[in-house]
């Protein structure tokens, strides 16, 4: 069964994030599979993906990754954090500034280098 997206609108701009899940384990090269749309056509997009201790609003690691518009799939560096359990907040960044309340968090996401491959579903 599928599962809906985690999203968060506001400002004219939607995040809908698909992986990882809520639980899921992933490698040190998480795969980040999301859907941006606004109306702006070709606006600078980033994702500004931090790992945040389990429960807290303390960052451990924040990682700045480009974007675009539409339905796709990025690789998250989260190599410099150690292994262990995080909530992972992805907050849209459009053209350098962030949107107020299009944050979404994942919480309780295991890293760990012994994941197994990710892909988007």
């Amino acid at each position: 069964m599928n599962e809906p997206p985690l999203e968060a609108e506001a400002g004219g701009w939607r995040l809908a994030l698909f992986e990882p899940r809520a639980g899921a384990t992933v490698g040190p090269r998480a795969n980040l599979c999301y859907e941006v749309a606004g109306a702006s056509r070709e606006p600078e997009v980033v994702l500004e993906v931090t790992l945040l201790a389990e429960g807290s609003t303390n960052g451990v690691l924040t990682v700045l990754v480009d974007g675009s518009v539409g339905r796709g799939s990025m690789q998250v560096d989260l190599g410099p954090s150690p292994p262990g359990r995080y909530d992972v907040r992805v907050q849209l960044i459009i053209n350098g500034a962030a949107v107020d309340g299009v944050t979404v968090t994942v919480p309780g996401v295991t890293v760990s280098d012994d994941a197994p491959p990710e892909g988007c579903r």
